[in-house]
């Protein structure tokens, strides 16, 4: 995502903490690869930690912890809950509008 990064301000970390809980509340994990002790230091102190982001040192080494991921959790399972996915139905959806398909 970001390379070369030398430091983060406050609402640079700010942003990538959001990012990071509102990726979790959906399922998604998120890895922080590459980053300096600095830039480091600034995000975990944002809360960008564990759940909400893994670090690893090379992108090389989030995608093998994501094929791990895969190989433990197949499909149709949730790898940050460990849980059965869930689904929420068409009912369900309170944005929803209009008629329920049939």
């Amino acid at each position: 995502m970001v390379g070369g990064v030398p430091f983060l301000d406050s609402s640079a970390a700010n942003t990538i903490s959001r990012i990071a809980r509102k990726a979790r509340k959906r399922g998604v994990a998120v890895f922080v690869t590459g980053s300096s002790h600095t830039v480091r230091r600034a995000l975990l102190t944002h809360g960008v930690r564990p759940p909400f982001a893994r670090y690893r040192e090379t992108i090389a080494r989030a995608i093998a912890d994501i094929e791990s991921d895969r190989k433990k959790f197949p499909v149709g399972t949730d790898s940050l809950s460990q849980q059965p996915a869930v689904k929420p139905s068409v009912e369900s959806d309170p944005a929803r509008t209009g008629p329920t398909p049939e």
